[in-house]
């Protein structure tokens, strides 16, 4: 009987110093079909939509967000992952973006993970009127906050 414990007792000892078992493969996310719209002209908002995939559940949802001043939009909470923020920022025909995400790993609770990624985009503008930019893919690998921190 005591044999059977010990894993158990080990697990609780462990979880007792806050120590877990890392995620056995970190995040990674799919920006694809980028659709952006702007104006330039004080005042005006812009608008990007795109699809959002968790590649490791494979879950995909459209999102739409408005891009205010110097062509930043933010996304917190989405509908499969309430903890997800996206922060998409465009300029000069390239894409700046970057995704945070906790996920649960093991019995010490969630675990932050970042990832960023620029990328080209085609752009095509008409004089006095809209900007429309598109780009078709963009990946983002995630590594723990601590780790991300320590890249950059």
């Amino acid at each position: 009987m005591l044999l059977r414990a010990q894993p158990l007792l080990t697990a609780l000892v462990l979880a007792g110093l806050g120590l877990a078992e890392p995620c056995s493969e970190p995040p990674s996310w799919t920006i694809r079909d980028l659709n952006i719209t702007t104006r330039d002209e004080v005042g005006e908002n812009g608008t990007a939509g795109f699809q959002f995939t968790y590649n490791l559940t494979n879950q995909t949802e459209a999102i739409t967000c408005t891009l205010h001043s110097n062509y930043r939009c933010t996304i917190t909470g989405t509908k499969n992952d309430n903890s997800t923020v996206i922060e998409l920022q465009i300029g000069l025909g390239m894409l700046y973006v970057s995704v945070v995400e906790d996920l649960a790993c093991g019995d010490a609770g969630a675990t932050t993970f970042v990832g960023s990624a620029e990328a080209s985009m085609e752009c095509s503008t008409v004089p006095f009127g809209p900007q429309t930019c598109t780009a078709t893919s963009v990946t983002l690998q995630g590594a723990s906050g601590a780790a991300a921190l320590a890249v950059n």
